[in-house]
């Protein structure tokens, strides 16, 4: 017996970069403190599989699935030049392939 699925959703999205600091009031140094730098914005996500069952108890499946998200910069907070290009969103886009065998208990 075969069986598919799919879904869609569209929800909140949270980036959080962490890094040190490189440099404190323009001087290089090699031991910075930490930064951790959060950005908000959307994502969606569709995904798409199929199931074939070969008992009462297992399967074996796979899907195909893909997030994508949508996170304005904010330029300001962060000191970026003025001559760079202020109309960018960055985010995070996923592609993701599962391939397994499903146990029904």
């Amino acid at each position: 017996m075969w069986s598919l699925n799919y879904a869609a959703g569209i929800g909140f999205a949270m980036m959080t970069q962490s890094g040190y600091a490189t440099a404190i009031n323009g001087v290089t140094t090699s031991n910075g403190f930490m930064v951790r730098l959060s950005e908000y914005g959307w994502g969606t996500n569709t995904s798409f599989g199929i199931e074939c069952r070969c008992s009462k108890e297992v399967g074996v499946t796979a899907s195909l699935s893909w997030l994508n998200s949508f996170i304005s910069q904010d330029l300001e907070k962060y000191n970026i030049p003025a001559n760079f290009d202020r109309n960018k969103t960055t985010g995070i886009s996923r592609l993701s392939i599962d391939i397994g065998i499903k146990l029904h208990l």
